[in-house]
């Protein structure tokens, strides 16, 4: 699985449990600061987060993900 940044850099967080208020009470995944480009995953945690760090992020491809969006 993996996630592609287009434009901008973005933080990623996750956890295994429902997070109350995202990110709060998540874990900033490892290499997860700053990132653009493409990131693999070893594995992947039940909630993913995404947090636009600088400039204007344009897309996130997911690819091996089955994502919902979380309300």
């Amino acid at each position: 699985p993996t996630i592609e940044i287009i434009g901008g850099t973005v933080d990623i967080y996750v956890s295994q449990t429902k997070p109350t208020s995202a990110p709060t009470g998540m874990t900033k995944i490892d290499n997860g600061a700053g990132v653009v480009g493409t990131l693999g995953f070893n594995f992947v945690p039940a909630y993913l987060y995404v947090a636009q760090a600088s400039g204007t992020t344009t897309s996130l491809v997911l690819s091996g993900i089955a994502a919902t969006v979380a309300t």
